[in-house]
């Protein structure tokens, strides 16, 4: 782990480490923001063949299923046995941290990204 709380490698923690870190930087979300965290990640996982099946196990267009932090969490930890980078590619498509974003870019909050980075 970085002194930042971050990951810098993909065996630094035990899955289920992994998976209460994300808990917690989801529960830090709004709801909108972990809807969206949600419904990009599973069109990501889509697009990529991570499958969530097990985790997201409808496939209704109800957003409200990712309120829940554990569900999200459960998605990242999959994610990130399955395909890596795909919460980082994520993160970047949200503007990465990088400057000149504001306070918000593409519809999360800076808050939001920092709690992100955490477990990418």
């Amino acid at each position: 782990m970085t002194t930042d709380g971050s990951f810098s490698g993909t065996n630094d923690r035990t899955d289920d480490d992994y998976e209460l870190t994300a808990e917690e930087a989801f529960a830090r979300l709004s709801p909108q923001e972990r809807r969206q965290v949600g419904r990009m990640m599973k069109q990501e996982g889509r697009r990529r063949h991570v499958d969530f099946a097990d985790v997201d196990d409808d496939d209704d267009d109800d957003d409200a299923k990712y309120d829940n932090p554990k569900k999200l969490a459960k998605m990242a930890r999959r994610s990130k046995k399955k395909d890596p980078g795909m919460l980082g590619n994520l993160l970047e498509s949200f503007g990465g941290g990088r400057g000149g974003g504001g306070s918000q870019s593409g519809g999360i909050t800076d808050l939001a990204k920092s709690a992100l980075k955490k477990i990418t």
